[in-house]
């Protein structure tokens, strides 16, 4: 799990309305020209915004990172050599963030996940009342309209909505054809169980627990 914290230097002057997706609380966001983005979305981020985006970004959660995930950190801070000039703002795989350190950022936008909005909710209030707008993006529910609604949250923050509606709109048709596959799929091809491991352990945690066992 990624917390990252984006902050930028140019003034991008959005002005428009901001659901929180986790309380529905709806606020303006104005003249945004720095982020704090503490959620494990800095694919999302990069994919909408593009590496431009990197340019505003001043601080991201990166405690960890490279020690439980090597070879995803090597990957990323290879093709983006901006990351290893960002500061950490906290935990890559926990929900503890350094409110201190974000407060002297002075972002204009902060973007938290889902447990980290219920995590921190006392700091939460702190960094609205510094005057820091706290936006809540969802990847991890696993449900189609929260991935499209934080997908085009970003597209509005990074002002590449025809991006993001472009991604969207590839990622529904994709589903929508592995629907229609599994629809033509005889019956006693059906509901096959399948394991997924995605853990930062990978395979190792499979090893571990079968040994445990055994």
């Amino acid at each position: 799990m990624i917390s990252i914290l984006f902050i930028g230097h140019d003034i991008i002057n959005i002005i428009n309305i901001w659901c929180n997706s986790v309380v529905n609380e709806c606020f303006l966001i104005t003249n945004i020209s720095c982020f704090i983005v503490a959620v494990p979305y800095i694919a999302n981020f990069l994919m909408v915004g593009g590496a431009g985006s990197l340019d505003k970004v001043v601080g991201m959660t990166f405690d960890g990172w490279e020690e439980t995930r090597y070879g995803e950190y090597v990957v990323y801070t290879e093709t983006f050599p901006k990351l290893k000039a960002i500061p950490s703002i906290g935990g890559y795989h926990d929900n503890i963030l350094d409110s201190e350190k974000i407060l002297s950022l002075r972002p204009d936008v902060l973007l938290v996940g889902r447990s980290q909005f219920a995590d921190n909710n006392q700091k939460i209030d702190i960094f609205e009342k510094a005057g820091i707008k706290v936006v809540v993006l969802d990847y991890h529910a696993m449900k189609v309209e929260n991935h499209t609604k934080s997908t085009m949250i970003l597209g509005q923050l990074l002002d590449r909505e025809a991006v993001a509606k472009e991604q969207c709109d590839v990622y529904a048709s994709a589903l929508e054809d592995v629907y229609r596959k599994v629809a033509a799929l005889p019956d006693s091809a059906k509901h096959k169980t399948v394991y997924m491991e995605l853990g930062s352990m990978g395979t190792a945690i499979i090893r571990m627990y079968s040994g445990a066992r055994s």
